[in-house]
């Protein structure tokens, strides 16, 4: 009885961090962006900006004495110096899939050898479409 509480929390934890959420939009100076961006993630994190270079992926690191399950990332819109997403993913990866746009594969603890790891990967939309 015990596991199945734990597995369905785990389980209600999993669908909520995955399905992200849009950030309140809270606009800094540019000197307080890395503060706030290591406020959210720690120190050891990795930065990479989209091929226009108007937003920038900053993705927690898994050090050796970590013990995280999920890691965090943030997209900060770089002309406005505004948090515009996070999200938090599973062992796998994140990365830009297009210059709107990510993928994010986060994997569960135990796949089949045969299982196919397109069934894992998201794309998500982090630009609100022009109006």
């Amino acid at each position: 009885m015990y596991v199945n509480k734990v597995l369905l929390l785990t389980a209600c934890i999993g669908v909520f961090n995955l399905s992200g959420s849009c950030s309140s939009s809270r606009k800094v100076k540019p000197e307080q962006i890395n503060s706030l961006i290591q406020e959210k993630l720690g120190p050891n994190f990795t930065q990479e900006t989209n091929s226009k270079g108007n937003f920038s992926l900053y993705i927690q690191n898994l050090t050796e004495t970590d013990d995280k399950i999920a890691l965090k990332f943030i997209v900060v819109d770089v002309a406005k110096n505004t948090i515009i997403y996070e999200n938090s993913f599973l062992p796998g990866h994140v990365k830009w899939h297009s210059d709107t746009a990510l993928e994010v594969l986060s994997l569960p603890g135990i796949i089949e050898a045969d299982e196919d790891l397109s069934h894992y990967k998201k794309i998500i939309s982090i630009a609100l479409p022009k109006q």
